[in-house]
Formats: C-alpha cells, sequence, structure tokens
C-alpha cells in the first residue's frame, strides 16, 4: 500500500511522530524515518517532549533500535531511549500476568466482560513488540455486575486508590457521583520498577449522563478470544471489531469532551488518533458493512464518530467533512444535520480502503502543535499543551 507521506512544514519531529502514530508500512517509510532522525536540523529535546505528551516514547525508542542509530543519536539520549523501552516492555509482561488473573477470577465467578484499550491493542495493533504505553489495565463490565466486580477485587487485593488524582478527595466525589466508572484500583507488588498495578473498570462506552451511548449489555455479545503472547494456551475476552471500533472513537471523544481530561493533561493525543487509524486498517471489511452503520444510527453516536472523523482527517480534500464540527460541545442534534453526518460517516468508512490505496489520510495536523512554546491553545474544543524544547512534558 502506498500511501501519501506526512506535511513535513511542522518539522522532523512531528513528522516522525506522524509516521510512527499510523504505523510504518514500507521500507520507504523507514527510510525517511531514519534520514529525519539524523538530520542536521533536529531538535532532539523538542522530539522527545513530543513523544512523552503524546505516550509515544516506546515507540519511538523501538524505531531508533530497530534501525541501528546507536552512533547516529547522542548517546546519552540513546541508552535512555534503550532503557526506557525495555522498562516498557517489561511492565507489559507484568500488566500481561495480572490480566490473566483477574480475567480468570471473572471468567470463575461468571461475570461477562472485556479487556480494552492498551492490553488489547498491543498485541494486535502494534505487534506485540513492548512499544504501546499503558499506565494501567482497562477492562468492561456491565453496570449490573459493579458489586461483584469490587467484590472479586478486593478479594484479589485491589483497593480503590485516588492519590494519582492532584485532589484525591474530589476524585472520590467525581468517582460517586458519575458511575460510569469503578473507582480506580489499586495493588501493591514486588516487581522491579513497578510499586502498584493500576485496574481501571469501565461499565459504559461513554460518561454519565452522555447525550448518547451504546449499551454495554449488547457491546459485551460475542466477544472475540484474544491469544496473549507468551501465555499458550492462554486468551482473553475482548470486543469483537465494530464494538471495539465504536468504543476506541467514543472513548478519545469522551477525553477531548471532559474538562478534567484537559486538566491532568490527559486528552486526545496522537496514540490515541494513531489507534483509531490502525484499528481501521486492521478491520476494514468488518467496518465497511452496514452493521456498524445501523449500531451508530441505533444509538444516536454517529454526530460523535463524525467528529472524531472529521479531526483525524486532512483538510485537503481526501476526507473533507460534509459538516463542520468545531468542537464536541457544538454538535447539533437536528435530524436533517445528524442524517447528513451518518451519510458522510458511511462514506468516510466505505471509501476508506480507496483513499489508503491513494495515500490520503492523514493525522491531526492540530493535536499539540510543536513549536509553540509553554502555551495553552484551545483548539476543537480540547485544551492542548505543547511546550519548547527545553520544557517540561505535560
Amino acid at each position: 500500500m502506498t500511501r501519501s507521506l506526512p506535511d513535513q512544514s511542522l518539522g522532523p519531529e512531528w513528522t516522525i511522530l506522524e509516521l510512527l502514530a499510523r504505523g510504518i508500512i514500507d521500507d520507504s517509510e523507514v527510510q525517511m524515518v531514519r534520514d529525519l532522525l539524523t538530520t542536521d536540523t533536529m531538535k532532539w529535546g523538542e522530539l522527545l517532549e513530543q513523544a512523552l505528551r503524546h505516550k509515544m516514547f516506546p515507540m519511538l525508542a523501538h524505531q531508533i533500535m530497530s534501525a541501528s542509530l546507536r552512533f547516529d543519536v547522542p548517546t546519552n539520549i540513546y541508552m535512555h531511549l534503550e532503557s526506557a523501552l525495555e522498562w516498557n516492555r517489561w511492565q507489559i509482561e507484568v500488566f500481561r500476568r495480572e490480566t490473566v488473573r483477574v480475567a480468570q477470577a471473572l471468567a470463575d465467578r461468571g461475570i461477562p466482560f472485556v479487556v480494552t484499550k492498551g492490553m488489547a491493542f498491543e498485541s494486535t495493533l502494534y505487534d506485540s513488540l513492548g512499544t504501546r504505553y499503558m499506565n494501567d489495565i482497562d477492562f468492561m463490565i456491565t453496570p449490573r455486575d459493579r458489586d461483584k466486580m469490587m467484590t472479586v477485587m478486593q478479594e484479589l487485593g485491589f483497593r480503590p486508590f485516588f492519590d494519582w488524582a492532584k485532589d484525591a478527595r474530589r476524585e472520590e466525589i467525581s468517582s460517586r457521583l458519575n458511575p460510569d466508572h469503578l473507582p480506580k484500583l489499586a495493588r501493591e507488588i514486588d516487581q522491579p520498577g513497578i510499586r502498584l498495578i493500576d485496574i481501571d473498570i469501565a461499565n459504559s462506552l461513554t460518561w454519565t449522563k452522555s447525550p448518547f451511548d451504546v449499551p454495554v449489555e449488547e457491546a459485551l455479545e460475542n466477544p472475540v478470544a484474544q491469544p496473549i503472547p507468551g501465555m499458550s494456551g492462554v486468551s482473553i475476552p475482548c470486543f469483537r471489531p465494530i464494538y471495539q471500533f465504536l468504543f476506541t472513537v467514543l472513548h478519545l471523544f469522551r477525553e477531548a469532551w471532559l474538562q478534567k481530561f484537559v486538566e491532568s493533561g490527559t486528552d486526545v493525543g496522537l496514540m490515541k488518533f494513531g489507534d483509531v487509524i490502525r484499528l481501521i486498517d486492521r478491520n476494514q471489511n468488518k467496518l465497511t458493512d452496514s452493521e456498524l452503520l445501523r449500531i451508530m444510527q441505533t444509538h444516536g453516536v454517529t454526530d460523535a464518530v463524525a467528529w472524531v472523523r472529521a479531526r483525524k482527517c486532512a483538510d485537503h480534500g481526501a476526507c473533507r467533512p460534509v459538516v463542520k464540527i468545531n468542537s464536541p460541545r457544538a454538535l447539533d442534534a437536528s435530524d436533517s444535520i445528524s442524517r447528513g453526518r451518518h451519510h458522510d460517516v458511511a462514506g468516510w468508512l466505505a471509501d476508506w480502503q480507496a483513499r489508503a490505496d491513494r495515500g490520503r489520510h492523514r493525522l491531526l495536523d492540530q493535536v499539540g502543535l510543536p513549536s509553540a512554546g509553554r502555551q495553552a491553545r484551545l483548539l476543537d474544543g480540547a485544551l492542548l499543551h505543547a511546550g519548547h524544547a527545553g520544557g517540561h512534558a505535560d
């Protein structure tokens, strides 16, 4: 598959991260990244900070290691990248074992669930290379199983944990008022470099009081058994592709909608849009039939998918939106506009393969633009920070 290369006007640092986020697909892109990494104009401080901001540090490290650039990258930087990649791989190994431990306990109790996000993606979308960053393990259950789930997790040694938040008391109150998730749970472990394992358990594909939703009970039907790398005969249940796509898109939309993610610096970023692109590339046939469009229309989530679609695609005509959506909060619920967006998204999904072959899909240019200095930029409803090369990564 041949596709156009990213717009390089934002500098080599951003071009590299955009290529890595959407996935390197051929030798020409490998060579391009190599050439950019060895250019005299490379600003290593900016590249590293943006990689941290967008949770792509392990991805960048792997690309540099696999390209044999040991003597082309500043020695101190290379050594730090090498250590960071090995640590991320070790954490994933620990997370895999804990995921299986929890999954087996839930299966024994007959609690329906799936594993989502990072642990589901790292062995499929990211080829088990240890490059997908994650800071916790994510599960999805039904609302009716919240109490059962909490009992099982406590038996496994997990306790509610709010110290990760700047205002722990505020987060605890918010958790009680917004029961789309259980409180974040943590368990102390004795592993090199890892003191706590955090688990995030959702019981909604959106959030409390969301104007739209997809029933969890429906989404959990007919899960896919996904093998665990390095554990022969062991698998975990994950969403089937249609609901995996919908949850990923709706979760991204949620993090652009809710102010708390903006304030904590965990709002939308390149890696999250990269997840969407990789999901579509991997499941094109399953995402271009009528079932996905029917589910979107039935549950009224077309507007949210259209917003992500409009933000993700290029502005040069390949994915030009029929209806311009400036912000998640600017969604117009009128029937005529919603129908227009539905047909627009239908066309986007149906035409994805053709656009991919022509190389016409690109990531956001707006998310956390480099060289912006230490400033906040209000873009498309999400407050995004982009530090200068010598600053602190958000």
